[in-house]
């Protein structure tokens, strides 16, 4: 059984497609982990799902984001511009 944020992938919430795991830093050198993944449910259109883990002090702080792939066009940039505001205080 594979389950990404609580959610149980089976034949109708397909894994699509994996991203390898990566180890980035914001423009102002915050490290974070960034998990990504395609996934579709049935009958749906497939959606990029993009995980962010920041980690100060003794806390973990968590950011999803998603779109539909089919409007890529549409939120890529602005999903990107989003890491560049992300200020985590130690």
């Amino acid at each position: 059984e594979l389950k990404l944020n609580g959610k149980q992938f089976d034949k109708e919430n397909r894994l699509m497609k994996w991203y390898p795991i990566s180890f980035e830093e914001t423009p102002d050198n915050q490290s974070y982990i960034k998990i990504k993944y395609v996934r579709a449910y049935v009958d749906k259109p497939q959606v990029l799902v993009s995980k962010y883990l920041f980690f100060a002090s003794d806390k973990m702080y968590q950011f999803i984001l998603a779109y539909r792939m089919k409007e890529s066009d549409r939120w890529s940039e602005d999903f990107e511009k989003v890491l560049e505001s992300v200020e985590i205080k130690k």
